[in-house]
């Protein structure tokens, strides 16, 4: 039973010690104990909270959804989908089940324990990231792109040392972690972990070389939401090392390697420095279930460590470039000869990747706590100069959490408030230090978005309420389409628009409304959007494939090949889109060539060869 002091309604689990309170809106928890007593304690604390947000089902259940959302499911009796659910589920969770760390797997059956839900549930839903990877890999083969593309999502960032830093200023790391989920991330939770168990560390003897040896596992934080442990996504340790991860799309996965949030955790509780990172990554060459780049900074320098199902490698920085940008592609060589080339996401990713490079090369020497909330929060469409709510910049609806960490003093600052829309809310101060010692002893300063552009000659123009109402709105839309409702997804869609008008918004609609059968009314939109508003280079040669396809469809073919032939002109055209323009100007597209269901997470493929 919680015990909870009146004057402060913290939360106090008498078994452990362990506590958790709400600081402006952000729960704050201190789990302390061995890994199986911190997830009692989390249960026990945020039990309600866990009920209320359904995380846990909402994240383990991407492959049932997907089987019950097929056009396959609705052709086969009830009985026989079930066996293919069990089916699919013991082909992809139960070997990366087997391949979890024990304190991981600990720690999540007592959260399980304590709320009362079944383990293997809070086990799977820390492998989204991983299913959803395996996916992707097994359903969007070459040339297909997802329509979910079309509402972006990816994780952004950004580090600054020295030079690039105004006065001296300690180094910074600016972060947003993007995913499914706006919706039941309704519990944003600090997670001060004390652990008391001792596992196997990495530790650097007197002669340089490195061996391993049991010591206590150091304490750490992590950023996540009630339900969710957050092992891997974003923290900072106690040695100063902070953290982010960044999924990639590739054929290389594997379902008998660790999972991909348990690998970055691995690495970022089993060494004390970023050498002993990198030191382990070379000699060991550990490899992953599912594709992803780590990103590990200290008060030096960041490194990036890719990894596939094959093989790992290391990005370090240069000693004269004081900038290291991380977005959802690989760099390296050997890794980016697997990726999955989707033109729009790949557009997405190199987008974010130049704008947060470019931003802190305008702004060189004048970076600061401040200025780095500007970058992280940045919503600048640089094809139009302005600010919109969808395009390829660092907010995103997607975004859970966006977070700045300073590694050397231990303090960072988490964005307040409920997703979608965080980026645009308060940035609340922390430090890991005064918060595992237990004396706070002054207020770390809060910052919010300034007014100043991040590149000069664009305008700003910021998000108010009516702005994140309409992203939840799109969010609605989005999670409506999943399951295959496209005409509530089209009316909150609308909604969206009516609340914030956004060219994304409108892009999305003609789709959605050519999905439902409704070309002529797909055509208008398409045609609106392509007179009044200017898209990066793949949007806009996909916006006149989908014209096309309206035309097509309308049987008005001659003016269908206009628009490919037109298409077809463009410069830097990407391979996908140019086969899909071809085959166009060979074959009429048809209503049947669209696909009669948007499966459950992927919401796609659609097919552009």
């Amino acid at each position: 039973m919680n015990a909870e002091d009146p004057r402060t309604g913290t939360r106090i689990d008498p078994d452990t010690g362990s506590s958790v309170e709400n600081r402006n809106g952000l729960f704050v928890a201190h789990l302390r104990g061995t890994a199986h007593q911190r997830g009692l304690a989390h249960g026990r604390l945020l039990r309600r909270e866990i009920l209320d947000s359904g995380i846990c089902p909402y994240f383990s259940r991407f492959l049932a959804q997907l089987i019950r959302s097929s056009d396959l499911s609705k052709a086969l009796p009830s009985l026989l989908v079930r066996w293919l659910e069990g089916l699919m589920e013991w082909w992809y969770y139960v070997p990366l089940e087997a391949t979890l760390l024990e304190d991981t797997k600990e720690e999540l059956f007592g959260v399980a324990d304590a709320v009362g839900l079944d383990r293997r549930e809070v086990v799977r839903a820390t492998l989204a990231p991983d299913v959803m990877n395996h996916l992707a890999a097994g359903f969007l083969e070459g040339g297909k792109q997802a329509l979910g593309n079309y509402y972006l999502g990816g994780c952004s960032a950004v580090y600054v040392r020295k030079s690039a830093l105004r006065g001296g200023a300690p180094a910074l790391l600016a972060r947003n972690m993007d995913f499914p989920g706006s919706l039941v991330w309704r519990h944003p939770l600090i997670i001060f972990s004390h652990p008391e168990e001792h596992i196997e560390t990495l530790v650097k003897s007197d002669d340089g070389s490195f061996r391993k040896e049991r010591r206590k596992k150091q304490p750490y934080v992590y950023v996540s939401a009630a339900g969710f442990p957050g092992f891997g996504l974003t923290g900072l340790n106690a040695s100063g090392i902070a953290m982010g991860t960044f999924v990639c799309l590739s054929k290389n996965i594997s379902r008998h390697q660790m999972p991909s949030l348990d690998f970055n955790h691995y690495l970022f509780t089993r060494c004390n420095t970023l050498e002993g990172i990198i030191h382990l990554v070379e000699a060991e060459t550990p490899r992953c279930a599912s594709p992803h780049t780590v990103l590990f900074a200290d008060r030096r320098e960041a490194i990036s460590v890719e990894v596939d199902s094959r093989t790992s490698a290391v990005r370090t920085m240069a000693r004269s470039f004081d900038l290291h940008v991380q977005t959802n592609h690989f760099l390296n060589p050997r890794l980016k000869r697997r990726e999955m080339e989707f033109p729009l996401e790949r557009e997405y990713t190199i987008g974010r990747f130049r704008l947060l490079r470019d931003a802190v090369e305008e702004n060189y020497g004048h970076l600061d706590r401040q200025r780095l909330v500007d970058l992280i929060s940045c919503n600048l469409d640089r094809i139009s100069g302005t600010t919109r709510i969808l395009g390829d910049f660092p907010a995103q609806a997607t975004t859970l959490t966006s977070v700045i960490f300073e590694p050397g003093t231990g303090s960072f600052w988490v964005a307040s408030g409920t997703p979608p829309g965080v980026c645009y809310n308060r940035y609340q101060g922390f430090n890991l230090y005064e918060e595992l010692s237990g004396r706070r002893r002054g207020r770390v300063p809060s910052y919010v978005r300034s007014s100043v552009p991040v590149l000069r000659g664009t305008r700003f123009t910021p998000i108010r309420e009516q702005g994140k109402k309409s992203l939840r709105c799109l969010i609605l839309s989005q999670e409506e389409l999943k399951q295959g409702k496209i005409r509530a997804a089209i009316d909150n869609l609308n909604k969206a628009r009516a609340l914030q008008p956004d060219p994304g918004f409108a892009y999305i609609l003609g789709i959605l409304h050519l999905l439902d059968s409704q070309a002529q009314e797909a055509l208008t939109i398409f045609r609106e959007v392509k007179e009044r508003f200017t898209f990066p280079p793949v949007k806009y040669t996909a916006l006149l494939l989908w014209e096309g396809r309206c035309l097509d469809i309308l049987g008005r073919r001659s003016e269908a090949k206009s628009r490919y032939r037109g298409a077809l002109q463009h410069g830097g055209l990407v391979p996908g889109l140019r086969k899909a323009l071809r085959r166009s100007l060979r074959r009429r597209f048809r209503q049947s060539d669209l696909p009669k269901a948007i499966e459950y997470y992927l919401m796609g493929p659609l097919t552009f060869s």
